[in-house]
């Protein structure tokens, strides 16, 4: 599933008429809502990250952001995709390689576009919008000035910290959620509540960086763990006799995860669990109590699901191992401690995922440091190269972070160790071992994160 972290953003037009872009509201705030909505096995002596991969991935990655520090938008238009450039910021701090990262925190902080990803100001442009928020955006973009070192009280002008607190609503039947909402009473009939697990785990995270615990917000998060330890994506509706301010007018609740389940409405997601095994980490370590149990039944169900080549899948749709949420968990998993051997097995399919300088000679000679979405995809484009290189940024922007094993508690607390820091322009020299394996389905793009 494309990770919390990097899904695209709307594709909208700057300088569209305002009448045309309202018909399209409904539909781009959903898109919108989706910025995070993403096979070998080898004998390791102990679980430990793999610097030099991930300083390859991190240096392939900003290679390829244009010279404002952007990638293209897959879905068109004219906005960036900017859920994916802060992916690839997360993913060069991991590496240590924060310097790679500074064209995209020059373009969302100094150049003011920070506020295009967590309002709607940039689709139409000077008329309000500004004051629509997309909560999961702003939690994202609270992390992304953390991790990038900047003020996140004064992020394009923003406070992140006050917008993040804000999205939390206080009452009614989302109370609790990191939500989109209208600061503006007159267009609140314009916003759809889209927010998922990603973004209520991203404010948590955000928050925690900052050595705040939102009890309401992280308590909420975890109504979304089912009893066998995993989270779902998205909170879910469903219709209930209780009354009281959490009831809509037409007479439904936000289930738990558990009582989703009879319904349908509850499927188990590896990305989601992850985030969230990475929001409760942070949680703890910034004073939450209460989180043991929790932790260690997301652990335990993560352990449980690896594939037996070592890699996790995501969700609905994106269920078979890949390696953007084999990164995303094997990430987790190092931090929470106790899976040295699962975590050596994810790092071992991250990497039979990436393109070594054992690739000379191949259509992927220029790509050192990439990593595929699946093995499989690797080995084909050995052959005949990359059918889609944006795959490849989504893919490997996610799966940096199981090879850096940095957890977001201390990204957002500058607390990254460079030991091991490889120093030299091509730093993966090891013996790339190939298998006869048929090249898997193409990629289907994911939905929420």
């Amino acid at each position: 599933m494309w990770g919390p972290f990097g899904a695209p953003n709307n594709g909208t037009t700057r300088g569209r008429s305002p009448s045309l872009v309202l018909t399209a509201l409904p539909a781009l705030v959903l898109l919108m809502s989706m910025f995070f909505i993403s096979t070998a096995s080898a004998s390791i002596a102990s679980a430990a990250p793999d610097p030099p991969a991930a300083s390859a991935n991190a240096r392939w990655l900003a290679a390829r952001l244009s010279p404002e520090g952007t990638y293209e938008n897959p879905l068109g238009g004219a906005l960036p995709d900017h859920g994916l450039m802060i992916d690839t910021l997360f993913a060069a701090h991991a590496a240590d390689e924060g310097a790679l990262a500074e064209p995209i925190v020059t373009y969302l902080d100094d150049k003011g576009h920070a506020s295009d990803f967590f309002t709607w100001d940039a689709l139409v442009p000077g008329q309000g919008y500004d004051a629509i928020i997309v909560g999961g955006a702003a939690a994202k973009v609270l992390v992304a000035a953390e991790v990038s070192g900047r003020d996140p009280r004064n992020f394009d002008g923003h406070d992140m910290v006050a917008e993040t607190r804000g999205a939390i609503r206080r009452s009614g039947p989302d109370r609790g959620r990191v939500s989109d909402y209208s600061k503006n009473p007159a267009l609140a009939h314009l916003v759809r509540n889209n927010a998922n697990v990603f973004g209520q785990a991203l404010a948590v995270i955000g928050l925690a960086g900052v050595g705040e615990n939102d009890r309401l917000a992280l308590d909420t998060l975890l109504t979304q763990q089912c009893s066998e330890g995993y989270f779902r994506i998205f909170f879910e509706y469903i219709p209930t006799t209780e009354v009281g301010d959490h009831v809509t007018p037409d007479g439904r609740k936000v289930s738990t995860c558990d009582e989703g389940r009879p319904l349908g409405k509850s499927p188990p997601d590896g990305d989601a669990t992850g985030i969230a095994l990475s929001a409760m980490l942070a949680a703890r370590k910034a004073g939450a109590n209460g989180l043991d149990q929790p932790i260690s039944r997301a652990v335990a169900w993560l352990r449980g699901r690896q594939d037996s080549g070592g890699g996790w899948g995501g969700g609905v749709g994106t269920q078979a191992p890949n390696t953007n949420s084999t990164g995303l968990i094997t990430q987790a998993l190092a931090e929470a401690g106790g899976a040295d051997a699962e975590v050596d097995r994810g790092v071992a399919f991250l990497k039979s995922a990436q393109v070594t300088d054992a690739d000379a000679g191949t259509a992927l000679a220029k790509d050192i440091g990439a990593i595929a979405y699946t093995p499989a995809e690797y080995r084909a484009a050995r052959t005949n190269g990359m059918v889609n290189p944006h795959t490849w940024i989504r893919a490997g922007a996610q799966a940096s972070l199981g090879l850096s094993q940095v957890g977001f508690s201390d990204l957002t607390r500058c607390h990254v160790d460079p030991a091991s820091k490889p120093t030299a322009t091509n730093p993966l020299h090891r013996t790339r071992t190939t298998n006869s394996d048929a090249p898997g389905d193409d990629l289907v793009l994911g939905s929420t994160f």
